[in-house]
């Protein structure tokens, strides 16, 4: 009897274990999970509209260390494994041996713990045959390596059964891919918003700061720059401690990284290889902004694989290139390569004081890769780009390096044979002919404020790849003699700011076989002298990229311009007294960038792009001589970019829907009356900008069929009504409407708009009375902006995502009625509205004001203008 009660017991607790394993619990996910919820919408959004999604998803999720991945990956998993039997999460794979991970998700799945794995291969068998045809989610955490896909998801994962979710978190893109997951989502680092929140909530506990808290808070939140990691790290830190205390940790930071966001990042570039280590050091120091091939130039002259390591970092997440082709990478990884270039060779330096202590203590031959000895910032140009300035008072740094390297105690002879110096970025006359020995393994030499009339003829030239002088002033001739010649060049740009520069263009030898770029670039307009190019200009065959900008007094090309087969890149931006084009421009086949804007004296040439099937951008704006576009414009099929501001145009051609991969159009002209109905078949137009069309009353119907369409901007046009199709653009994101005389802006409800990711309204100088904005029109709206709209009374608004409203000019504004809650000192700025009080306010919602009408907040003022202006740039 007793036997049989034991038995049962036995049995009883069996099966008592085994349901109790097969409970799932869900994962702590995080103790803020600010902007989780978005996050997650988002992911949904981006994995479903992946080319080839199913049901049964290989989806990856990427981005760098710190940035919440595995915080994702753990939401998701709670949100889904309660439609699966069969469910397993691994974290951090990266770590782990492969047969330890492959025991541990056969125990997750199916509950097998006493199957002895030798070795990964033989765990592949197993995970095989027992897999198959199981309905499965598994995540893969911290995935660095293809190996460990293929051991943990033999197959390719294709053994699996329908309906099957594989989640892969991963640093590095090419992992992803090379296994097959095309379904990839990126992490974006926090918006501002969510990352004062989330640092708050862990240096206060509170999802604001205290008074006295606010501007260093922002400085904070500002140095992070949205990385989840580093918020919460450096919010902890801080936790409890005195301002004071905040100050001093606000400079150390900008020097050194808290160990564990070092410890957590240095991971990453522990895995790169040593010429990718070079190479992200190289950007960490030097060319953080920078354009692309002007770093890939440099790092040819090293004999690296600078164009495939790039594109590795970028699969790595350690950098970026954005859309202008300049090289982005995020502060904290900007600042932990610059602490590990000061302990390796060779030296990186970019301060006086590091220039020191190398001389001083180091008494071995040193190679130097290279010095910032002047500040670099980027300032807007007037011609559609930015170019370097250097943002040191004079004088600058680099004349205390010539005192440090030639006082007496040090030694300048000694210290000059072992330097090697390859890169440098200097201010002003102080660079003398004391370096030039040192100047002999120069590759990238860039001189602010240059206030000579030709290089130094002590300067050596020999290995120089890329030359860069900004703020020339006396410039007249580049180089002397031929003996003189940079040969290896690459790369040259000149800027002017003042003075008279090249009263002849300079005469620039064939034997430049490798020069790919030429800019010439006149801030103001009138310093560059020179009336034409020389016919032996056009000998330089490598030529790809030639910027001419705002050369006013150019009136004419070479006959033989058309010869530079190899150029994509020409901009001839108000070249202001160019009158003719030659014949043989219609031989540049290769063009893809094509800017005539500002040539005012430049007629309308319409066989200009006879033989052009390239050009992805034209611009054309800023020409009063132009009434009709080249005959040829609807044949280029690979057109992305099109500007026509301020022009004379008449129409627009009916057939522009033949322009199938247009993604921008700017359109602007006093006799346009109309657009043609075909304008809603540009299927990938994004940005749609028309200005200065004052005769324009009305635009087509058939806009409500621009499905990718993200920013509409109507300005200083005549435009009194918006379509009713204009609800249906279920991408727009930012709507502008500035200086036009419509009166009656109408979103519709929820039945009748798919404005769901309108994030920014602006609207300025209308006729509209009143606005109203409902929370199942514009769920997503966040910013609310109204200006000088005179007529307007009446202000509705409900959508509970807007974090930032202003309102500003609107003399007859009387009510503004909305959500509770929504109008709190953090969202709201009302000035110049006199009729308003705030009485139509609900007393819990109201901020503290004073008697009169203006209601302003120091620090969330300037949040609000930077929200706006990177909202609404154009």
């Amino acid at each position: 009897m007793a036997s049989d009660v034991g038995i049962l017991l036995k049995c009883i607790v069996n099966r008592v274990q085994k349901e109790i394993k097969n409970v799932k619990v869900p994962f702590d996910v995080a103790t803020y999970p600010v902007g989780l919820d978005n996050t997650v919408q988002e992911f949904d959004r981006v994995i479903r509209s992946a080319p080839g999604y199913q049901s049964e998803q290989h989806v990856g999720i990427v981005g760098m260390g710190g940035c919440g991945k595995t915080t994702l990956a753990r939401k998701l998993y709670n949100l889904k494994f309660s439609s699966f039997d069969n469910c397993s999460f691994l974290s951090e794979v990266r770590e782990a041996a492969l047969h330890d991970l492959q025991k541990k998700l056969l125990d997750d799945v199916l509950h097998l713990r006493d199957i002895p794995i030798k070795d990964a291969g033989q765990g592949k068998s197993i995970l095989a045959g027992r897999l198959r045809l199981l309905r499965v989610l598994i995540v893969l955490d911290d995935v660095d390596h293809v190996d460990q896909l293929n051991a943990l998801l033999p197959e390719k994962g294709r053994n699996l059964g329908p309906g099957s979710l594989i989640i892969v978190t991963t640093r590095d893109s090419g992992v992803l891919r090379s296994w097959g997951i095309s379904s990839i989502y990126k992490m974006r680092m926090l918006d501002p918003c969510h990352a004062k929140e989330l640092f708050c909530l862990h240096a206060f506990l509170e999802p604001g700061p205290p008074d006295a808290f606010v501007g260093l808070v922002e400085k904070f939140v500002n140095a992070c720059t949205g990385l989840p990691l580093s918020l919460k790290v450096i919010g902890e830190m801080l936790y409890g401690k005195s301002d004071e205390y905040w100050k001093s940790n606000l400079k150390k930071i900008s020097r050194l990284l808290p160990r564990e966001i070092n410890k957590r990042l240095r991971i990453s570039y522990d895995a790169l290889d040593n010429e990718e280590k070079n190479i992200f050091l190289d950007i960490a120091c030097f060319f953080v902004g920078e354009k692309k091939n002007l770093a890939i130039a440099v790092w040819d002259a090293a004999e690296w694989s600078g164009l495939q390591s790039l594109e590795n970092l970028e699969n790595k997440c350690l950098v970026e290139v954005d859309k202008q082709k300049r090289i982005r990478m995020h502060n904290h990884l900007r600042d932990l390569g610059r602490e590990i270039a000061i302990e390796c060779l060779p030296h990186r330096l970019w301060s006086p004081m590091q220039i020191k202590n190398i001389m001083q203590y180091t008494q071995q031959r040193t190679l130097i890769r290279g010095i910032m000895a002047a500040t670099t910032q980027f300032v807007s140009c007037p011609a559609y780009d930015e170019f370097p300035r250097c943002c040191d008072s004079y004088p600058p740094p680099f004349e205390e390096c010539i005192d440090l390297m030639g006082s007496s105690n040090i030694g300048f002879n000694r210290i000059r044979s072992r330097i090697l110096l390859e890169l440098l970025v200097v201010a002003g006359n102080h660079f003398t002919s004391d370096f030039a020995e040192l100047s002999r393994d120069l590759v990238w030499l860039r001189w602010f404020d240059f206030q000579h009339s030709n290089l130094p003829p002590w300067l050596s030239l020999t290995n120089l790849r890329v030359l860069e002088l900004y703020g020339a002033s006396r410039l007249q001739e580049l180089w002397g003699n031929k003996g003189h010649l940079p040969e290896e060049l690459r790369e040259m740009t000149i800027t002017a700011t003042e003075g008279n520069v090249f009263h002849t263009f300079p005469s620039i030898a064939s034997d430049l076989k490798h020069l790919t770029k030429i800019a010439l670039i006149s801030y103001h307009g009138d310093e560059f002298r020179f009336k034409k190019l020389p016919d032996e200009f056009c000998d330089l065959q490598s030529l790809e990229h030639l910027e001419l900008r705002h050369c006013k007094l150019l009136s004419t090309l070479p006959a033989r311009f058309g010869e530079l087969s190899k150029l994509w890149h020409l901009d001839l931006c108000c070249c202001q007294s160019l009158w003719k084009l030659p014949d043989s421009f219609k031989q540049l086949v290769s063009l893809e960038y094509l800017d005539l804007s500002g040539c005012t004296k430049l007629p309308a040439v319409p066989d200009i792009l006879i033989n052009m099937r390239k050009l992805e951008k034209l611009y054309f704006s800023g020409r009063p001589k132009l009434q009709e576009l080249p005959l040829q414009i609807t044949e280029q099929k690979s057109l992305r970019e099109l500007h026509l501001k301020n022009t004379m145009l008449m129409d627009v051609p009916d057939n522009i829907d033949q322009l199938s991969k247009l993604e921008t159009l700017l359109i602007g002209s006093p006799y346009l009356r109309g657009l043609p109905t075909s304008l809603g078949k540009l299927t990938s137009l994004t940005r749609l900008k028309i200005m200065g069309c004052m005769k324009l009353e009305s635009l087509p119907e058939s806009v409500e069929r621009l499905n990718h369409l993200e920013y509409l901007c109507i300005k200083s046009s005549g435009v009194r009504t918006l379509p009713e199709g204009f609800r249906q653009l279920s991408s727009l994101q930012n709507l502008k409407i500035c200086d036009c005389p419509i009166a009656e802006l109408d979103f519709g409800s929820g039945s009748t708009s798919s404005l769901h990711k309108l994030k920014a309204i602006q609207i300025n100088a209308t006729n509209v009375t009143r606005l109203s904005i409902s929370e199942d029109c514009c769920p997503n709206l966040e910013i609310l902006q109204l200006e000088l709209n005179c007529h307007l009374t009446e202000l509705e608004i409900l959508p509970s995502s807007i974090k930032m409203v202003k309102v500003h000019e609107c003399a007859m504004l009387r009510h503004i009625n909305s959500i509770p809650g929504l109008l709190n000192h953090e969202t709201f700025d009302i000035t110049g509205c006199p009729e308003f009080g705030p009485d139509p306010v609900p007393a819990n919602t109201r901020p503290a004001v004073s008697t009169q009408s203006a209601w302003r907040f120091s620090y969330f003022q300037s949040m609000l203008n930077r929200t706006f202006r990177r909202a609404f740039s154009e």
